[in-house]
């Protein structure tokens, strides 16, 4: 299955906007303190360029608050597949969440309905002076809170 990049983009220009919209879902924002956690099968993975293609693999994201204010903005944990944590910046309890899971990187995720999520990961700099890149993975979840 192709879908255009440009589909994609609008869905993660927008993730604050996304985060309103799910705020006003009933029964899907955690409580203050609570663990989110998200197992996730990737539907479509998509690069910088804008190439789409059907995948299939899972993922999961554990997200657990450290310090965040009455709206959820703060610091998190985040934890992909049962890995190590990270530590991570989030601006509402639903994301987006970024962090750096390893030097010249950048991973954002944010829930975008009952079911779903993006997941943007960015390789900034490499060391070996190619230019960045990208992948947005969109994900269909089991979201756990």
């Amino acid at each position: 299955m192709a879908m255009s990049f440009g589909r994609v983009l609008s869905f993660v220009a927008c993730p604050v906007v996304a985060g309103a919209v799910l705020a006003s879902l009933p029964g899907i924002l955690p409580a203050e303190g609570a663990r989110l956690r998200l197992d996730c099968e990737t539907v479509t993975r998509c690069a910088e360029g804008g190439a789409c293609e059907a995948a299939g693999d899972g993922v999961t994201f554990t997200v657990a608050p450290q310090a965040t204010d009455a709206d959820g903005a703060g610091r998190y944990t985040v934890i992909v597949d049962g890995g190590q944590a990270q530590a991570a910046e989030g601006l509402a309890r639903l994301g987006p969440f970024s962090w750096s899971s390893e030097a010249g990187t950048r991973d954002s995720l944010t829930v975008t309905g009952e079911a779903s999520a993006l997941w943007l990961r960015q390789v900034i700099d490499d060391g070996s002076g190619a230019p960045p890149r990208a992948r947005i993975d969109i994900l269909q979840c089991e979201v756990t809170l």
